[in-house]
């Protein structure tokens, strides 16, 4: 159950206020967002499009529902909407896996057409990690060397002179099929791997640089960042990919990396919206991972709510629906370092008997979810309902946050 109190999106006088037709292609779960503390349910007509698994919207809110499967996601979208005689004012998308399919229902249903085909660009270079990885390039930002395989003969036709070298799909996310390797002999050993490559599923080999890990996450106004927050990796998606515990502490001072984020958002052509973007600290500075035109996930937007009083998922969607007319909110000046931590089923080691004990241990966690049944146990996702133990730490600095979380998945796994 919801509030009825909300957050009309247009603060405009009658009769400009107007009642509009609002699709949101609805994959995050819903209390990340709280769609109805920004959109108005009773004034906008709100059609979630929904699969199977994304149906935990409150059920006292007025709204319509598009049921449609996961394949051919976009083409059943466009059909629903005709068939219902839908004409939608906006198209809502938070996921990364979901960014392309709203650029080409917009662009389908002649909505913002002018500029539909330099977003959809931009949005696709945002998914491609080769596209990504070219236009960092040419902006002279330094990289991890990068060699691009389409199929099994690039396999054949290219060196491997990395040290180290992960290889990870082009269009992919959180860790996904992704492999840490030394030699290409290790790489023809990975049945599974040749094969996705042998099916001609875009990959790319890229050179391992050591390093701490960084992401930085912020909103992005008509091209000007107006926001950002730095945080530091406590552990690195990959390893949470193999079963190990993930998270990371914000930054007490983040200010050395603007012009370096600023120049990583401008090469990739983020205009708006939200970002995250990844760095590791090589040795002669910051080195470029990968960034995606969207929050971060985990407990990014929660991190940085309470550090900031800002939701990002909210701003973006108010961005969506106001374009010219959005205003940044006022953003806190003094804060603490808050931090998330995920400990997935293969390095969960305690009981529900233990909540207690560990908030009693570390008085800095400011959410913990023990959950000893979690659905789909041993998948790739950093949501709470398919982990036994995530949850949040404020700390008064950095390292002692890092110290923190360091300490519980210790005390955890």
């Amino acid at each position: 159950m919801i509030s009825k109190k909300v957050l009309r999106i247009v603060e405009m006088p009658s009769p400009e206020l107007r009642t509009m037709s609002i699709i949101i292609l609805h994959r995050i779960p819903y209390q990340k967002v709280r769609y109805h503390e920004v959109i108005d349910h009773d004034l906008h007509d709100v059609h979630y499009v929904i699969t199977n698994q994304g149906n935990d919207i409150p059920t006292n809110l007025r709204h319509k529902k598009i049921y449609v499967p996961c394949k051919d996601y976009t083409e059943e979208v466009i059909g629903e909407v005709i068939r219902n005689k839908i004409n939608p004012d906006k198209v809502i998308a938070l996921s990364e896996y979901n960014l392309i399919a709203a650029e080409i229902i917009r662009s389908s249903l002649s909505m913002e057409a002018k500029r539909g085909n330099e977003r959809l660009q931009s949005v696709y270079r945002c998914r491609d990690k080769r596209q990504m990885k070219r236009s960092v390039e040419k902006a002279n930002i330094p990289i991890a060397k990068s060699i691009a395989i389409s199929s099994r003969e690039d396999l054949n036709e290219n060196n491997f002179d990395f040290h180290k070298f992960i290889i990870k799909p082009a269009k992919g996310a959180s860790s996904e099929n992704t492999r840490m390797l030394k030699t290409r002999e290790e790489l023809f050993l990975d049945d599974e791997l040749i094969s996705s490559i042998g099916n001609n599923e875009p990959y790319i080999a890229e050179e391992f640089v050591d390093g701490d890990i960084y992401h930085f996450d912020g909103l992005v106004v008509g091209g000007v960042i107006k926001f950002f927050l730095g945080s530091h990796y406590v552990g690195n998606c990959l390893d949470f990919a193999n079963g190990h515990p993930l998270g990371s502490v914000q930054l007490a001072d983040d200010h050395e990396y603007f012009d370096w984020v600023e120049r990583c958002i401008k090469a990739v052509g983020i205009n708006n919206g939200a970002f995250h973007l990844e760095g590791v600290q090589g040795e002669h500075g910051m080195v470029f991972l990968e960034v995606g035109n969207r929050a971060g996930g985990a407990g990014v937007v929660e991190c940085t709510e309470r550090a900031l009083g800002i939701n990002l998922m909210q701003e973006e969607v108010r961005l969506s629906i106001l374009g010219d007319k959005y205003r940044p909110p006022n953003i806190r000046k003094e804060r603490k370092c808050y931090g998330w931590f995920v400990v997935p089923s293969a390095s969960f080691n305690t009981s529900t008997k233990s909540l207690q004990i560990l908030k009693d241990k570390f008085p800095e966690i400011v959410s913990l979810n023990i959950n000893i049944h979690p659905d789909r146990p041993g998948s790739i996702s950093y949501a709470e309902e398919h982990n036994p133990c995530t949850g949040s730490i404020s700390s008064d600095s950095h390292l002692r946050g890092v110290k923190v979380i360091e300490e519980l998945f210790q005390e955890v796994s």
